[in-house]
């Protein structure tokens, strides 16, 4: 027996549409999985062989070159896990994590303002804004809910900056990540989150400011899973890292360990600017455009709160990973948004899709899709 909801597993693999890339979603309360997919997939029928030949479907009855074919696919890797074995770069998700420890370790509060020069040099080296790089165009001051809003770099830079690498790396750690979250799965990835000290022994170099400036928005040597990225949206929004489990049950109906969750610490007050930022993000004006419908109130549909990121890897001929972090349902109580842990419609949902694009652009639609269906008729 699993937490797993079978109509959100049919949603998240017909959205994911056989594209490289992986989507897991789990209950916020206590880290359960709702739904764990990898594409592309395969059929696990085809190793399934009967003791008796006449019980046998005469479609599966030889299927070795099926099996052979899905060991030797080098370009797909239909057996690789992508979301727990895959470690990708996370780009802008990663600065909900940036924006925790900032607000946590009161480098920044809601009135901390950074103007947008649109890039920062540092001797040689330039560190630019997307919104100037693509279009020349500045924002001007801006603060934390803001920048959350529009993903933008410049605010994020200063506040790796503020933090330094070690502080960054510290509750990047308490977030989740860099570790395996010990979900009942085999063939879990680390993942890694560098610090002056990694580098050091692993390059023999020392840690530069430029490298802070990378790791703040999720770039550099930075590497997660799905799996990590959903759970580490999990901590920043609700204050508790759970550990995932997707057994629910034991085949003696023996309830399994639940809700192995500990506090991180933040605040509600930070948590809620946080919330506040991701809401700005799924709604117009920020960057999550497949949403602002949704949450334009054109829709049936609770408000939702995202973050997406595009995470440039390789070199220029490649194309980033596509990424998007969405939670919901979202109330507004008293001018505040928040999470609404009594639904039962309650999930947070991340979709990578590799070597894709844009997240807005490519991982918006699927996890907008996947919601849809999530919450049709709520």
């Amino acid at each position: 027996y699993t937490y797993l909801d079978v109509d959100l597993q049919i949603a998240m693999t017909e959205s994911l549409g056989g594209r490289k890339g992986a989507a897991v979603a789990i209950d916020p309360t206590d880290g359960s999985i709702l739904g764990l997919a990898s594409s592309p997939a395969f059929d696990p029928n085809v190793f399934l062989k009967k003791e008796n030949p006449a019980e046998q479907d005469p479609v599966l009855q030889d299927n070795s070159k099926k099996i052979q074919d899905l060991l030797t696919d080098t370009v797909n890797l239909p057996l690789f896990n992508r979301a727990v074995s895959g470690e990708y770069p996370p780009g802008s998700i990663f600065k909900l994590v940036t924006a925790t420890a900032g607000l946590a370790e009161t480098k920044i509060n809601s009135r901390t303002l950074v103007n947008d020069t649109g890039e920062i040099r540092v001797g040689a080296f330039r560190f630019g804004n997307w919104y100037f790089d693509q279009y020349g165009k500045t924002e001007g001051e801006i603060g934390i809910t803001r920048a959350l809003g529009r993903s933008n770099d410049i605010f994020f830079y200063k506040v790796g900056e503020w933090l330094g690498p070690d502080l960054l790396a510290n509750w990047a750690v308490k977030m989740g990540l860099g570790k395996k979250t010990g979900i009942d799965l085999t063939g879990e990835a680390d993942g890694l989150i560098p610090d002056a000290k990694w580098k050091e022994k692993t390059t023999g170099e020392r840690w530069f400011l430029g490298n802070t400036y990378h790791m703040a928005i999720g770039q550099g040597d930075v590497q997660l899973t799905p799996l990590q990225a959903v759970m580490m949206a999990g901590a920043v929004v609700t204050g508790e890292l759970c550990a995932p489990r997707i057994a629910l049950l034991t085949t003696n109906n023996q309830q399994l360990i639940t809700n192995n969750c500990k506090g991180t610490g933040v605040s509600e007050t930070n948590r809620n600017l946080i919330l506040e930022g991701m809401v700005g993000a799924c709604s117009p004006g920020g960057t999550a455009f497949p949403f602002f419908p949704w949450n334009d109130a054109k829709t049936n549909y609770s408000v939702v709160a995202c973050k997406t990121g595009t995470a440039q890897h390789g070199g220029k001929q490649t194309k980033p990973h596509a990424w998007i972090v969405v939670t919901g349902p979202i109330v507004k109580e008293e001018g505040i948004y928040k999470l609404d842990l009594e639904s039962k419609k309650r999930i947070i949902l991340v979709v990578m899709l590799e070597e894709a694009g844009e997240g807005s652009y490519e991982a918006g639609p699927v996890a907008k899709n996947i919601l849809e269906k999530r919450f049709k008729g709520n």
